[in-house]
């Protein structure tokens, strides 16, 4: 989170940021109270992220 300049990317930015953030706290969460069903919650959200990501990079090399 510390690389993303929300300053630079705006709303979209901050909706990332936002979504991070609540990542961040529900594992926090889940850490403090030992509970694994708050993390098999949040997988599929970690993982649309990553699929995101993943296809993001692959339209970034087909445009070079």
């Amino acid at each position: 989170m510390a690389t993303l300049d929300v300053s630079q990317a705006g709303e979209w930015g901050q909706n990332l940021m936002n979504i991070y953030d609540f990542i961040v706290r529900k594992l926090t969460e889940a850490n403090i109270k030992k509970d694994v069903k708050i993390v098999d919650e949040i997988i599929p959200l970690i993982e649309d992220i990553r699929d995101a990501w993943n296809e993001t990079y692959k339209l970034s090399k087909a445009v070079k």
